[in-house]
């Protein structure tokens, strides 16, 4: 029997999501090539990455977006 995975954490600030974001995309970095080259998924490293509080998909418009083009 499995357990439930935990609750997702939530980010408070773009300040805070660039640092949790961090930390997987550098775990994910290690290893990509030859997982790739397998076709293997990092299955455990998506579960941590399930529960960091990371949007599944970056939103369009909003938090993380590059400030406007000063003009």
């Amino acid at each position: 029997m499995s357990s439930l995975p935990e609750p997702a954490h939530v980010i408070a600030d773009d300040t805070e999501k660039l640092k949790v974001a961090a930390a997987p995309a550098e775990e994910f970095r290690t290893g990509a090539a030859e997982r790739d080259a397998r076709r293997r998924l990092p299955r455990a490293r998506l579960d941590r990455l399930s529960t960091s509080g990371l949007p599944a998909e970056p939103p369009r418009h909003g938090l993380l977006q590059p400030p406007p083009h000063p003009r």
